[in-house]
């Protein structure tokens, strides 16, 4: 079945500003689903990425941003069976090549040939966008604005709650309480409960919303975080999700030794140890990247969701208007986290009020 070919709005980001600009309908593949944009959260990822801080050199541009899309299908390829239209789906953002040494071993995420949506021709800030079947997930109990939380907030989060890997009964901290952080606490008091969860932040507000989930809160990566994690007994794992050049040496002088460290964030500039290499071998310390997530931890995730178990109400700090984007962005990159979780983008005005 086809949608009729129209001319649709997308933010389209050049390197020197982004704005709202007509484009025409991208064709569809056999393998593709068209997908109507119900609903995009904006990520930190997005936003350094439109303050130019990441990426600057590495993308063509112009770049269609937004990679946290929830939306309903309007147009399959003839060679999909797997949707219909009308179906609400998320997308993953990671389309991988499925022919790699890291796809064939079951690391899609790792794949260097994959295309990541939000950072080329394709993404969800806009009314529609053309995807894999094969990289979508249906979604049947959710308003669009919190399943638009899935892709990245939600599964990201729970792939580094995977590689956290955090021994049973053990103590699991993260740094940095927004989207990612606030949802892996959320995942693992569901998924680990034998688990002492800590939170380290910097606002009240997130502060308060970890300690509400379970999580002793931790103030800063100063010394009184340090005094404590001393007083919890040290960290087994900590997890950065917050992207500060300070959170590595933080979290490396609040490991047990043998403890773990998973870096989950962008960070564009070098980190620093914070202490001797000495010292790090010595306590056998390690240190662990985590990007993105596999389309069978976002099918996991959402299953969560929609059975009600992982509860997103919450989670959306604000709803926004497409057209409103352009102007919102300076204060939304000034802004960063400032204690809230998402703020989500919504094609039309009519489609979620700012709250």
């Amino acid at each position: 079945m086809s949608a009729p070919v129209t001319v649709r709005r997308a933010l389209l980001y050049s390197g020197h500003g982004a704005a709202i600009e007509q484009v025409d309908p991208e064709p569809i593949g056999v393998s593709d689903l068209r997908v109507r944009v119900d609903a995009c959260g904006i990520c930190g990822t997005d936003l350094e990425l439109l303050s130019g801080r990441a990426f600057a050199g590495q993308l063509k541009l112009p770049v269609r941003p937004g990679h946290e899309v929830a939306g309903t299908v309007i147009e399959v390829g003839r060679r999909v069976a797997a949707f219909t239209v009308g179906d609400t789906v998320v997308l993953h953002s990671i389309a991988p090549c499925g022919q790699c040494a890291a796809c064939l071993a079951g690391q899609e995420n790792r794949c260097r040939r994959a295309e990541m949506l939000g950072l080329s021709g394709r993404g969800g800030f806009g009314d529609e966008v053309v995807w894999p079947a094969s990289r979508a997930v249906r979604y049947r109990n959710l308003p669009a604005v919190q399943a638009a939380l899935l892709p990245d907030a939600v599964a990201t989060a729970y792939h580094a709650l995977r590689r956290a890997a955090v021994p049973p009964g053990g103590i699991l901290a993260v740094i940095g309480i927004g989207g990612l952080g606030t949802h892996l606490l959320q995942l693992a008091k569901i998924t680990r409960p034998d688990l002492t969860l800590g939170a380290v932040g910097r606002s009240e507000q997130s502060l308060a919303r970890a300690q509400a989930i379970g999580a002793i809160p931790v103030r800063g990566l100063g010394q009184a975080g340090r005094d404590t994690a001393r007083r919890m007994g040290f960290f087994d794992v900590l997890v950065d999700v917050s992207g500060s050049p300070d959170a590595l040496p933080f979290g490396l002088s609040t490991l047990r030794r043998g403890g773990r460290i998973v870096l989950a964030s962008v960070l564009e500039v070098p980190p620093a140890l914070g202490m001797s290499g000495t010292r790090f071998m010595t306590r056998e310390l390690e240190i662990v990247g985590s990007f993105g997530s596999s389309i069978d931890e976002l099918r996991e995730a959402t299953e969560l969701a929609d059975s009600g178990r992982l509860k997103l109400a919450g989670s959306v700090s604000e709803v926004i208007a497409l057209d409103e984007l352009p102007g919102r962005l300076p204060e939304l990159i000034t802004r960063g986290g400032g204690g809230g979780v998402r703020t989500i983008v919504v094609p039309r005005a009519a489609d979620g009020p700012s709250r």
